[in-house]
């Protein structure tokens, strides 16, 4: 990402049951391509980044700015009058619960579980509607 190699991050979730992984063959090119990524991406991508000297706009670029960019979708990824308020609330120091429980994904099957990871999302925004919001009682 830094090099400009891989110009953005994304995650089309593409979760499976944990049968479609075939972890008792260890065979990975048998296995369902596809993970459950979208709850942890941001954060795991936040949590790698700031070890390589990352910053917050980096992180916007990435997963914001460029993909809206590639996609042709001209009222995204910036924060700026006329465009769409697609927003997250995130704290960068706050570590990430990647435990099975704190998954609300059906299949608990990821690479991220168990990791220590940092960038909690406290609430998510599209197009200015509030999506998500974690319950304070969790912050």
């Amino acid at each position: 990402l830094e090099e400009g190699v891989i110009d953005v991050v994304s995650s089309d979730h593409s979760p499976s049951t944990p049968e479609l992984k075939l972890l008792e063959e260890g065979d990975f090119q048998k296995a369902w391509g596809g993970i459950s990524g979208l709850q942890m991406g941001l954060s795991a991508t936040w949590s790698e980044g700031v070890k390589r000297n990352a910053t917050l706009e980096k992180l916007a670029q990435w997963w914001s700015t460029l993909p809206a960019q590639i996609a042709q979708l001209p009222e995204k990824g910036l924060i700026k009058k006329g465009y769409d308020a697609d927003l997250v609330v995130l704290d960068l120091e706050e570590p990430v619960d990647t435990s099975e429980e704190a998954y609300r994904h059906k299949h608990k099957v990821s690479p991220y579980l168990g990791l220590e990871m940092y960038g909690q999302v406290h609430a998510t925004f599209v197009r200015g509607y509030q999506m998500l919001v974690v319950p304070a009682e969790n912050w």
